[in-house]
């Protein structure tokens, strides 16, 4: 299943080996979108969605029937459809069901693969003047290897017991706030940190 930036999905297959390929197309997606392969038995089942959670069949007829071997081999790829130029993509939100096991590898074809931040979530501590302070944590629980910018609104609420007119430190961190660990790397920017009342739209 192969989303394109330009070209819809494509639904590709060989339903025999060193035969001819066939593929199933889908036109005007928009990106990022999902796509979600089932395999019963040798029947394979492919669906896409724009959500994530309302999912629409893409149809095969006959149904597609490949014979396999018990243990096989699942994963993502990406390609540029063209020997001249190199490309990359971004996987998120995979996941897997059934009698799935092993951990995903990774390979280096044509284009080295970043090895990014380490997976953690992050916290804001506030402290007034009179030192009583309050954390907060991202609900993201993986929020340091988020691919854009991301807006971490804080309602005053969560903060109770602190006197925002006195404040005298934040603290930003990653990780635990109560129980620090050494270990994860990666580079993390922080810019337009404001208070006040939630700006108006029109």
């Amino acid at each position: 299943l192969t989303p394109t930036p330009s070209h819809g999905l494509s639904f590709q297959r060989r339903p025999t080996a060193d035969a001819a390929s066939a593929n199933t197309d889908v036109a005007d997606i928009a990106l990022p979108h999902w796509v979600k392969l089932t395999r019963t038995g040798n029947v394979f089942a492919a669906q896409q969605s724009e959500d994530g959670e309302a999912w629409t069949d893409i149809v095969v007829s006959p149904a597609l029937d490949i014979g396999m071997a018990a243990n096989v081999y699942i994963g993502l790829a990406v390609c540029s459809h063209d020997t001249a130029i190199v490309t990359g993509a971004e996987f998120s939100n995979v996941s897997t069901t059934g009698n799935v096991t092993g951990a995903w590898q990774t390979a280096e074809i044509g284009i080295a693969q970043p090895a990014g931040n380490s997976a953690e979530a992050m916290y804001v501590t506030i402290e007034d003047s009179a030192g009583k302070s309050a954390t907060v944590v991202n609900a993201d629980a993986a929020i340091t290897v988020r691919p854009s910018w991301q807006e971490w609104a804080i309602p005053f609420s969560d903060l109770s017991g602190v006197n925002m007119g006195r404040v005298e430190k934040m603290i930003i961190g990653s990780g635990s706030a109560t129980a620090p660990a050494a270990g994860g790397s990666g580079t993390v920017y922080i810019d337009d940190i404001g208070h006040g009342r939630p700006a108006t739209t029109e």
